[in-house]
């Protein structure tokens, strides 16, 4: 139904270049004529499939977006070709569902026929992505680019969206969450606060992880990469950072509310951060410019953070306690980047030094925070990863368990 739309639009942008404008409506009608294919992925459970052509599909795109950058003289070409170029691998997805999906998602009908409750689950679902959208996106660029200045704008957009991109792998692992997470309210109800639990715990020990070798690493490199233009965005980057960090943490729980079709809680806690941010926004933007910024951005998904937490306690019959145990190596993740951040920045060595120096103490100390605290994988969890990969692995799997001092 968007297609039209999104075709009128793209010839627009082109502004007369029928090339680029060619380029652009292929971008958009691929994805609508089988974007339902990679949904279908999901819903069968063939998500080793879909990992496979999203890899293939990503290697696609990182080439042509580098060719095009290297080649072309603006940024329209390299627009063009990243749309198109994440577009026509598409139709591979078909090759990985079964027949009577293939059916089902080359057929255009009208939307009927759903079971009841269907309509207000999805609307629902619908605004409240769009308002988790403004709440865990840089938002805040608007208010800053009122009463701000141009040079916090650019710091605050490059902190965020390199901190966006370090929690990528995490981010990933977690789509065949959802129709797990699904099934296993459906068939195994009893089980799902352990299910939870487990992803929660292994999205906390990933994130973490990435927080205290990646952030330390970006956050004294910073300059060398991007300019030292741009060296004040080093500490906007690291609460950045932290706080993508915390929302691939939220995540599983947010996938078992939805799990659990309830649309409207999500959608409350969503506007109730919502709130947060706006009301923090515009009263410290204004006085402290990027400072101001940051504080809305981390207090709306803060307050989320907690809103979600204490929902699920009193939902499962739990100590609020209990529930935030599992995120705990997010806690030894973010002390680990703490200390690996601010050792080698006070060292004043080269920054082609003190960033490895950076990422290997923040690995030494988050592995030793995670030992001793023994908030990472249990045994059971251990045991899990062992069945997904190859025999082969067993012994490097069990030896990173002793590490880390799990209970086996």
């Amino acid at each position: 139904m968007q297609l039209p739309i999104m075709v009128a639009t793209v010839i627009v942008l082109a502004d007369g270049d029928w090339v680029i404008a060619a380029i652009l409506v292929a971008g958009v009608t691929l994805p609508a004529a089988f974007g339902s294919a990679g949904l279908l992925i999901f819903i069968e459970n063939r998500t080793a499939s879909g990992a496979k052509l999203a890899i293939l599909s990503n290697l696609l795109v990182q080439t042509a977006v580098l060719g095009a950058a290297l080649t072309s003289e603006g940024p329209t070409w390299v627009w063009a070709v990243r749309l198109l170029a994440g577009s026509i691998l598409l139709p591979l997805n078909l090759l990985a569902v079964t027949a009577l999906g293939r059916r089902a998602s080359l057929r255009l009908a009208l939307p009927r026929g759903f079971p009841p409750g269907f309509w207000r689950f999805g609307l629902l679902t619908m605004i409240g992505g769009l308002v988790h959208l403004l709440v865990f996106s840089r938002s805040e660029i608007v208010v800053l680019g009122w009463f701000g200045d141009a040079a916090a704008v650019g710091l605050f957009a490059l902190a965020f969206g390199v901190a966006a991109q370090i929690t990528a792998p995490v981010d990933a692992l977690m789509g065949p969450l959802a129709p797990a997470a699904a099934g296993l309210i459906s068939a195994h109800p009893h089980r799902a606060i352990a299910g939870r639990d487990r992803a929660v715990r292994a999205a906390a020990f990933l994130g973490g992880a990435l927080l205290a070798v990646a952030t330390p690493l970006l956050v004294v490199a910073l300059p060398l990469l991007y300019g030292y233009a741009y060296e004040g965005a080093r500490w906007s980057f690291f609460v950045l950072a932290a706080s993508s960090c915390l929302q691939s943490v939220c995540n599983p729980i947010l996938i078992f509310v939805s799990a659990r079709r309830q649309a409207a809680r999500g959608l409350w806690l969503t506007v109730a951060a919502l709130i947060v941010d706006v009301v923090l926004a515009l009263s410290l933007i204004p006085p402290l410019g990027l400072e101001g910024a940051l504080v809305a951005n981390v207090g709306g998904q803060v307050t989320f953070l907690c809103l979600l937490v204490v929902g699920e306690a009193r939902l499962g019959g739990q100590a609020v306690r209990e529930v935030m145990t599992p995120m705990g190596s997010w806690l030894v993740g973010l002390l680990a980047a703490l200390v690996a951040t601010t050792v080698p920045l006070l060292l004043s060595i080269e920054v082609w030094i003190a960033a490895p120096i950076a990422a290997a103490l923040g690995a030494v100390v988050f592995v030793m925070g995670v030992r001793y605290s023994r908030f990472g994988p249990d045994a059971n969890d251990w045991e899990a990863v062992k069945r997904v990969f190859p025999a082969c692995l067993a012994r490097p799997i069990d030896t990173a368990a002793r590490i880390l001092n799990a209970r086996i």
